[in-house]
């Protein structure tokens, strides 16, 4: 598939992480994300109204259905399966979101694993 780096990259710079006080992070997050070598990468959002931002996860082809946290907070990893009990660290994603860069915001899918249409996921809190 094809990488949706570009596309992480501005709803980091445009909704995640956009605005003044956020600028230093904002600036982390982004030399993380130019340096990593995943092709692709999935933002972790708080399940909230706002769909805050807690992370950055990269995800590798070869191992779809889990993201490696790189930034942010939030688990260590995230699992698109539900965790059987001994892998209670990665929890199960609940909301799928693709970033709509237009409209410069997440938008609800109805997708059950990382990649492809999937840009973001939020869970419940732990």
């Amino acid at each position: 598939g094809a990488s949706n780096r570009r596309l992480i990259r501005n709803a980091i710079a445009h909704l995640c992480l956009a605005g003044p006080h956020v600028e230093e992070q904002k600036a982390r997050c982004l030399e993380v994300l130019d340096a990593h070598p995943a092709p692709s990468f999935v933002v972790l959002l708080a399940q909230n109204k706002s769909l805050s931002f807690r992370g950055l996860y990269a995800l590798w082809p070869e191992r779809a259905a889990s993201a490696q946290r790189i930034f942010g907070v939030g688990p260590a990893s995230l699992s698109a399966e539900a965790p059987p009990a001994a892998a209670a660290a990665a929890a199960a994603a609940l909301r799928f979101f693709k970033y709509n860069s237009a409209a410069r915001e997440f938008r609800e899918v109805h997708s059950r694993s990382f990649g492809g249409a999937t840009d973001a996921v939020s869970m419940e809190p732990q």
